[in-house]
């Protein structure tokens, strides 16, 4: 399942007063989908960075079954916001639906939903600095070899996008 999220700081917020951002992903009720860090909901957050009145990420498709690409225009780019290396794909276009790499920490795309129970700091953004927005598509996916015990399984899950503020200086 994918989706698109815009994130956007307001108009009154000092410029570099925020150096982040963290993404927390709660669940109630609590199930293994998102408590078993192997075989539970994996998690792919992407920022499409615009560039030249470009608008972000371009919607297809009906429900459930939207597809985005990053209209990204000269300039721009997508970014993996869970992991350390920038990904910049010239496809401009997230993992399709129904492909669900394992996790490993990061070291694939994918993340388990589990990983970001706690706050965890997003990488790999721009500059977060007044009238900001972020164009975000978030992919949830399901391992394909996860057992029978996943069945008739169900959480709802919250997504909570924090900002993180500069430590104070001496003047």
């Amino acid at each position: 399942m994918q989706r698109a999220v815009d994130v956007s700081t307001d108009g009154t917020t000092t410029s570099g007063i925020m150096t982040g951002m963290t993404l927390t992903v709660s669940a109630s009720p609590t199930s293994l989908l998102n408590s078993n860090d192997t075989d539970g909901l994996k998690i792919f957050v992407q920022e499409c960075r615009t560039s030249g009145g470009s608008t972000g990420w371009g919607e297809t498709g009906s429900t459930p079954a939207f597809t985005y690409t990053c209209t990204k225009g000269a300039g721009g780019h997508w970014n993996d916001l869970l992991n350390a290396a920038p990904t910049d794909d010239p496809t401009t276009t997230p993992p399709a639906a129904g492909t669900c790499a394992e996790s490993k920490n990061g070291t694939s795309s994918y993340r388990a939903v589990s990983e970001l129970g706690s706050a965890f700091t997003l990488v790999n953004m721009q500059t977060l600095s007044a009238s900001t927005t972020l164009h975000l598509v978030i992919t949830l996916c399901f391992p394909q070899l996860a057992s029978d015990s996943y069945q008739d399984l169900a959480s709802t899950l919250t997504f909570t996008f924090a900002g993180v503020q500069r430590a104070g200086t001496n003047k």
